[in-house]
């Protein structure tokens, strides 16, 4: 996902000599540089990304952001794959549901890994498949 989005900044980037030719407006410049500047941003926040399974509970850190969870606070979880669409969500005893990262759960052997840890630490969650 990083890859992508930084491709598509420089992407972005390309078009800027192309203005002035194309006789586009001068603020095209500045919406262009923000949008790259926001691909760029969001870009970064993605990137160290980690889904940590371990004795306590899970945590999936992100750069901006952690979500840690501690098994007893945990009250169910769903997997689901339709088609190529995978979707790996964790309700806490508050109610709240949690989407864990796609690429941090993605494929059936790796989904399989995180239910597996999940059961085996009490927690009741269902595979739904699209056959």
């Amino acid at each position: 996902m990083f890859g992508l989005f930084i491709t598509g900044a420089v992407g972005l980037l390309a078009i800027l000599p192309l203005i002035r030719a194309l006789g586009w407006p001068p603020i095209t410049n500045f919406c262009i540089l923000g949008a790259d500047l926001a691909l760029v941003a969001y870009a970064l926040t993605l990137l160290p990304t980690k889904l940590i399974l371990s004795e306590e509970g899970l945590c999936q850190k992100q750069l901006l952001s952690e979500l840690k969870l501690q098994w007893s606070d945990i009250a169910e979880w769903r997997y689901t794959r339709v088609q190529d669409v995978e979707s790996f969500w964790i309700q806490d005893r508050k109610g709240n549901n949690h989407e864990l990262k796609h690429w941090l759960v993605f494929g059936e052997q790796r989904s399989k890994q995180v239910a597996e840890v999940l059961r085996q630490n009490g927690v009741t969650g269902r595979e739904e498949y699209d056959e």
